[in-house]
């Protein structure tokens, strides 16, 4: 939900709005957006792998649009949060996940300040399983976790927030 400047791809949903949120424009959902703007067909992640491999021009397209919007987000969140490693996976590859990560990498040494690191970008290890062990640890987290008020949002958990003031 980081909020990023809006894309300026032509298959973009264009807002009036001055921000737009990171997961419009870096996202498979955009990548998938984005082929389709240029007339390949897209059906499912075997796809929209193909084209990774095929290195279409839409795809480095999308790649410039989301290192674009991912780097600022991340310096962003690295100014608050002082980690010394990012690690980046995706559920399709075809050499996507390595080329996000060496451009990541790129911007992240550019734009560290004079006496700051920037944290190592590294590859994830769940690949294709990402989606369902994150979707397989919320019933975890959400029974166990005492932050598990987190996810209810932020309404949840102050009491008065929940009360008007007369």
């Amino acid at each position: 939900m980081m909020p990023v400047q809006p894309s300026t791809l032509a298959s973009a949903p264009r807002t009036a709005k001055r921000r737009d949120i990171l997961l419009a424009r870096a996202s498979l959902n955009a990548l998938t957006r984005h082929l389709r703007h240029h007339g390949v067909a897209i059906d499912g992640h075997a796809d929209l792998e193909a084209q990774v491999r095929g290195q279409h021009p839409a795809v480095a397209e999308w790649l410039d649009d989301c290192i674009d919007a991912l780097a600022p987000a991340m310096q962003s969140a690295l100014a608050v949060l002082d980690v010394p490693l990012i690690i980046l996976d995706a559920d399709i590859d075809g050499g996507l996940v390595q080329a996000l990560i060496e451009r990541l990498q790129g911007a992240l040494d550019d734009g560290a300040p004079e006496a700051r690191r920037a944290p190592r970008v590294v590859r994830g290890c769940f690949g294709a399983n990402a989606g369902a062990v994150g979707a397989a640890s919320l019933p975890m987290f959400m029974n166990f976790s005492p932050r598990a008020d987190m996810l209810k949002g932020a309404s949840a958990m102050i009491p008065e927030a929940n009360h008007a003031i007369v």
